[in-house]
């Protein structure tokens, strides 16, 4: 083995957004790989139907993803109900949800019908590469203790990237 290769096994990110950029986020989420020293594989996923078929078909193959990004307003099935599903399936499974909205009516009852739900962090778009740096420690920490993983804070970000 190479000096310095790295023996752990890679992450395993589940990105889902209706949002064409998703293939560009999860690339920003490989060079956060890059960065941070982390090995791990992005999937991606173009609503939260995709996305929930992919895990549901990675968890009935007992390779469930370490954590899932999700978009809050998609298509055919919402943030909300991934976060829902994902956690009566695998409520270790940790989830963070990304949103761009503005803090209209909608936008508070999804948090609060979020918070209901037990959601693992939230990230407010646009996100940087600080905010991909932090989640995937985050993951790593999360990864480390799945019963009682480390509480999600945003960290300060600088203008976007997504």
């Amino acid at each position: 083995m190479a000096e310095g290769q790295n023996t752990e096994k890679p992450l395993e990110i589940l990105v889902i957004d209706d949002n064409p950029l998703r293939e560009a986020f999860a690339d920003s989420i490989k060079l956060g790989i890059k960065r941070t020293g982390t090995y791990a594989n992005a999937d991606v996923a173009e609503d939260g139907l995709d996305g929930l078929a992919k895990f549901i078909e990675r968890l009935n193959i007992g390779k469930p993803y370490d954590g899932i990004l999700t978009d809050l307003g998609m298509p055919r099935v919402d943030g909300v109900t991934v976060v829902e599903i994902v956690k009566i399936l695998s409520p270790q499974t940790p989830v963070v949800v990304l949103s761009g909205y503005e803090a209209n009516e909608l936008y508070k009852a999804r948090l609060a019908k979020l918070k209901e739900l037990k959601l693992d962090g939230f990230m407010q778009k646009p996100i940087g590469n600080p905010d991909i740096d932090y989640f995937l420690g985050w993951i790593i920490e999360a990864r480390k203790n799945p019963k009682n993983p480390p509480e999600f804070r945003q960290p300060i970000k600088p203008r976007g990237i997504y």
